[in-house]
This record gives structure tokens, sequence and C-alpha cells, in this order.
């Protein structure tokens, strides 16, 4: 009730949350709404306020919640974003789970069909393993299968096992992928590029080799999987063994995180298909191409964008070190993998072992809970319309778009006031900044039913069984972004839209757009009743992190067109690099002592970090902006009188970033992730700006107010 939030309220601010504060202004109201109660008892709940924010911000504004936070077994992390998550995972089930009405549209009837196809346990687990093994003969068989690995596999070819497992269940590409997007050079015009590939566990942790704790398992994964499918155990631990040697290899040819950090060297290499046969020899292009493309398109006659060539060159020499049963193991091991989601329960349990190791998890998730991830990045653009229909607030859509257009307009200032950048790139950065195309709750076309129509017209979904009607939407998609080739440029196509109900934000580099989906225009993000102060904060540092994207180390080499352009002086290009290099080496420095005993990679991240840092700077700017034009002061929180705004806007900056992790999560985060533990991501926002030690009190060469600071934008 109320009562018992106000009482736990001003018991625990009796009890000792007294900060010093020169700035706190006497005699302003309180806040009285549920949301300004929740978002205080929030804050208070969070804190510690034993320990010094001058010495450590993070623990200061989220220690109490690291203490006594408990992991739900099913979760590898706790936290305010976690827990929205669920809120708006609770309210998609709400949606799937509505019944038809006679007025239903087709592709609702489709979406809230494969829902409950894949709640059908019991028919799943009656077919089992079967449907799929027939696709698999289909393709071509997979050799550790039962008596596959008797066959004589000379003639086997691993162009038209490509192919097949494109065509039957579109695979998405095993050894390289192949797919369809903008120019890097030119965002008005679609290509084919082709890259290194995903695999089944990141390339960071394959070449550590069998020694490693997450490739063992993996190894074990691939072995439980193959003798559910029907092979012999023995056998199958030799066979995934070679398959498991031959995946580490590729990982050991592939770029790395840091290489891949330069866009510039992905566009170097363009090809039309009679040079690509001549330098890749070892594949026909021109087959695999005529093959996999629908028959809607053309022969495709353009160039194609290699983006590793060196890869491309490394594989074939790899290729002749393996015989064509292993290879044909590893593809058939991909394309399973990729689809064990989808089958019986004796599969799905051999997953679970896997991610128990991998993700540190206990318990497997509620099975609506894993048919909605299942179903809604499939049909996203159905469920996002039936989710703004039935839950969206468009007075939220409103105050948002407010604290977006100030933050973007802070941009311009923040640039025009650098010391090390000369006017003429002054000029091209705020271009860029001003042209910044802002996409808040979701696209106007999703509330359309009847483009939503146009969209599904011709999609075709098996109504009686799960695996094959995954499969069926998997095509339609696939379908989808072929067709782009041969269909007009939108440059900003609503139906590429980040999903509206997706907890994240979003900046895209060919767009020079960002996208704030509606799911986190709410609590701790955001809400309409609450002050600007806990507003900008939240949303307004998120805000400003994905405008900065369009100015850290990867989006600065993008023109305001969103095309790969050097936009740069040679002398402000040779600054930026080097006030780069301050956050790469601040952040390089980081280190985990309580749980990982891990170093942050301060080269992989940095495109965070700048964004982190840009942005809270953006916020802070816009939030002085309209602060400057409020006729009175705002409400405080209740609990929370003795804090000053300024305080308030940092505490609810952190916040957002409150975890709890589990440590074999933390390291896979530290070893594959973009993104620092949100600890270091708040501490070092913290230590870069100017104002904190202001705001507390804090001296200078305290931890948290250090006298060398990282600045960029």
């Amino acid at each position: 009730s109320a009562f018992c939030i106000v009482t736990a309220l001003l018991l625990f601010f009796i009890l000792g949350i007294q900060e010093e504060n020169t700035n706190a202004n006497v005699g302003t109201t309180i806040c009285q709404s549920n949301i300004c109660y929740e978002t205080a008892y929030r804050i208070l709940e969070n804190m510690d306020p034993k320990v010094s924010p001058c010495e450590d911000f993070y623990k200061f504004a989220c220690g109490r919640f690291i203490k006594n936070s408990v992991i739900p077994n099913d979760q590898d992390t706790a936290g305010p974003t976690e827990t929205l998550r669920k809120t708006v995972d609770t309210q998609l089930r709400a949606v799937l789970e509505e019944p038809l009405t006679p007025k239903s549209p087709k592709f609702e009837q489709d979406l809230k069909n494969l829902y409950r196809l894949c709640m059908d346990e019991k028919r799943i687990n009656a077919r089992g393993i079967y449907p799929l093994l027939q696709l698999l003969e289909k393709a071509g068989g997979w050799p550790v299968v039962k008596d596959n690995h008797e066959r004589d596999w000379s003639s086997w070819s691993l162009l038209e096992t490509e192919i097949s497992l494109e065509r039957i269940i579109h695979s998405g590409g095993i050894l390289f992928q192949l797919g369809v997007s903008k120019d890097f050079k030119d965002s008005n015009t679609i290509g084919i590029y082709i890259d290194q590939p995903s695999l089944g566990l990141e390339s960071e942790l394959l070449v550590k080799g069998l020694s490693d704790t997450s490739v063992a398992a993996y190894y074990e994964f691939m072995v439980d999987i193959a003798v559910v499918f029907g092979a012999n155990r023995k056998h199958a631990a030799n066979a995934m063994a070679d398959c498991l040697s031959f995946e580490m290899d590729i990982a050991r040819i592939m770029s790395t995180q840091e290489e891949r950090r330069d866009i510039d060297r992905f566009y170097k290499n363009k090809f039309t298909i009679e040079q690509l046969i001549a330098i890749i020899p070892w594949i026909k292009w021109k087959r695999l191409l005529d093959g996999i493309m629908p028959e809607s398109i053309q022969e495709f006659t353009n160039e194609i964008l290699v983006i590793e060539l060196d890869y491309l060159v490394k594989l074939g020499t790899l290729l002749n070190n393996y015989t064509k049963e292993v290879i044909a193991n590893y593809m058939m091991w991909r394309a399973v993998n990729r689809l064990v989601n989808a089958l019986s329960a004796d599969v799905e349990e051999q997953k679970f072992k896997f991610e128990t190791v991998i993700w540190g998890i206990t318990e497997r998730k509620h099975r609506w809970e894993h048919c909605l991830y299942m179903v809604s990045p499939r049909l996203n653009l159905a469920l996002g319309y039936l989710y703004v229909k039935k839950y969206f607030n468009h007075e939220t859509k409103d105050n948002a778009l407010i604290i977006a257009h100030i933050v973007q307009l802070q941009m311009k200032k923040a640039i025009q006031e650098l010391k090390w950048m000369d006017q003429s790139t002054k000029n091209y950065a705020q271009q860029k900044a001003a042209t910044i195309v802002r996409s808040i709750g979701y696209p106007e076309e999703l509330a359309s039913l009847e483009e939503l129509n146009r969209f599904y017209a011709t999609m075709k979904i098996n109504r009686d069984h799960f695996l094959e009607a995954i499969i069926d939407v998997n095509s339609f998609n696939n379908l989808y972004s072929w067709e782009k080739l041969v269909k007009p440029v939108i440059k900003h196509d609503w139906r590429d839209s980040v999903d509206v109900f997706s907890v994240n934000a979003y900046y895209d580099h060919q767009g020079n757009s960002i996208e704030f989906p509606g799911a986190v225009l709410q609590p701790p993000f955001f809400h309409a009743e609450l002050p600007w102060y806990i507003n900008f904060g939240g949303l307004g540092s998120v805000i400003g992190h994905e405008i900065t994207h369009g100015f850290d180390d990867q989006g600065s080499q993008f023109n305001h067109l969103g095309n790969l352009e050097s936009w740069w002086d040679n002398k402000s290009l040779e600054m930026f690099n080097h006030q780069k290099q301050c956050i790469i080496d601040q952040y390089n420095a980081f280190n985990d002592t309580t749980q990982t005993m891990m170093k942050v990679n301060g080269v992989v991240s940095q495109g965070e970090n700048i964004a982190d840092n840009g942005g809270l700077k953006l916020a802070w700017m816009a939030y002085q902006k309209i602060l400057a034009g409020l006729p009175h002061h705002e409400p405080k929180l209740p609990g929370l009188e003795n804090f000053s705004p300024a305080q308030l806007f940092l505490l609810s900056m952190a916040n957002i970033w409150c975890s709890k992790t589990r440590t074999e999560t933390l390291k896979l985060n530290i070893v594959t992730g973009t993104h620092p533990p949100d600890e270091f991501r708040v501490k070092g926002m913290i230590m870069n700006f100017d104002e904190f030690g202001k705001i507390f009190q804090c001296d200078p060469g305290t931890p948290m107010n250090p006298t060398k600071k990282c600045h960029i934008w």
C-alpha cells in the first residue's frame, strides 16, 4: 500500500540517507503521484548510503540492489531493465493468448497459430526429431547419424549442400554469410555482401580450445545432439571431435572484433561475379547465387561486396585439410543447431545443459516464454501491430519526442564548443547532428491494418506442425530480404525498424537515425509524470548515447547521408584518435576484482564507451536547457528531499544500470560483448563528467573525480 511505501521511505531516510547539499531548494513541493513514490522507493532501495559517492558511485547508487537481489533461476541477470523486459513479455503473452475473433486479420491468425503450435508440446514430442531428420536427408544427409558414416562421401558436394540447406531450411549460410544490405558508400542502393559466418559458439571462445569450459560444454552438446538424432555415442564422440576441430580452425582464420572496428576496411573489396570466381575459385559463385536466390529475382549482375576477403582465401586452404565427411558433418550440425529450439523436449534438454554452463542459469524458462522468443523475432510486425493497439500510450510518445528533440539540439552546441576540432569539420559534424532522424515509439505504418495486410499478403504457413511452420516463416522473411534487390530503396523503411516491443534502442549508421521502441518509454527510463531530472537522467542519457553513436569510432566514418565517407580534416582526425585513445586506455584499466578477475577490453567496447560519455553530457546539457525555461522548481521525490535535482539526475542515470549478473554470463560478456559490465559503464561516465565533483562535493583526485578526464564530445 502507499502508506507502507511511505513508511519504508521515511524509515530509510531517518536511518541515514542524509547528503550534504547546498543546492537543495528549501520549500519545494513533493511529488505525490504513484509513479513518484515508486521511483523514489526504487532509488532508495537500490542505494547504499554507507558508500561515499566520491569513492564508488556505482556502489553508492546500486550497492543495496547488488547485495539484496536474487537472480531468478531462469535468468542470467537481475536489474531494472530485465524487470521491464519481463513486464513487456507478459504483455506480449496476453496479446498472443487473446482469442481470435471473426474480424481477426489473417496475419493475426497466423501469428497466434504459430504460438499455439509451439505451445503444443505433446504433438512436438510425439514427432520427435524425425521431421528435421527427413529434411537433412533431402539436403544430402548427416554423416554421423546411423549408417550414414558408412556411405561413400567422395562425391559429396559442398556447393550443392549449401544450396540445399538454404532452399530446404533457410539456414542463412554455414561457411560464410551471404545476404542483402544497403551499400556502405551509397545508402540509396542495395547489394549482395559476403562476410565471415556466425559460429555455434563465439569465435573468441573457440580459439581457446577444449581446455576452456565453454568449449568443452559445446563439444558435449554436439555429441549429445548427434546421439539424439540416432548416432552411436562412441562414433559421435570421434566424429564431432573432428567437427569441432574444423570449427575451431574456422574461428582462427576469422577477423577479430578489434580488427572489425574499422568499418572502412569492409569496403575495400567489391567484385563482379567473374572477378570473384577468379579470386576465390574453390566455389562456383554463379551456381551458388542461382541456387539460393528466389525465382522472382533475375540474374544478378552488379558487384558483390566481399567484407572479409582474407577469410574466404584462407577458408579455401582450410577446406583442403579436412575430409568431405568432416565438412558435411559440420554443415549439418550447424543447420540442426539453428533449429533445435523448434524440436522435441529431448533435444531442448541438451540445449539447456549447454546453456547452464555458458550462462549459469539453473532453470528452464516457462514454455510460453520459449514460444514468445520463437515467434516474436519472426513475425515481429504482426506482433508489434497488436502490441501497439493494446498497450501503447500516445501521450508517452509526445513527451519522449520533446526530450529527444532537445537532446539532439545539444549535439550541435557540443560540437561547436570543441577545442580540438577545426571549424570546417565542425560544420560537417553539425550537419550530421542536425539531420539525424528520430523514430520514437513506433512507425505510423505499424498501426495500419492495411499496411500489415499488404506486407503479409503472400505468407503461407503450415497450420499443423511447428517445425515446418517456423521454416515457412523463415522462408517468407528470407524472400522479403532478397527482393530488396529488385525493389525501390526506401531510406527509412518501417518494415526494417526495431521491434516496438524491444527493450533496447538503436542508432543506424546508414540511415543516420535513432530508434526508440515503445517498450523503452517506461520506467526506469521514462514516465510522463516524473520530473524532468529523472527523465533526462534516464531516457535522456540513452537518447544522447544513441546520438553519440553517430560520432563514435565507427559512426564517425559515415556522413550525414549515411554513406561511408571521410568528412574529417586530417588534423582533427588525428586529435579525435588521440581523444579516443584516452577512452580506450581508461577502460582497459577497469578490472573486475569481485567476480571474474578480468579486465575490460577498451578497444572492442570503445564505441559504447564513447556513446555513454557523450550521451550523459548531452542529457545534462538538455536538462539545463529545459531547466532554464521552467517557471518554478520541480517537485522533489518523497524521501529524497535532501538530494538536489542534479544529484537525482545522476542517480536516475545510474539506476538504469543497477544489475546483478551471474559470473558465467559476466565472463562471456567481457570476452565477447561490446559493452563493458554495467559497473564500469556508470563509473566511466561519472569519472569523465566534469560537473560531478561539484554536484556531489567530491574533491579533485578522489576515485570518482580524477584530475585526468577523457573527453571527446
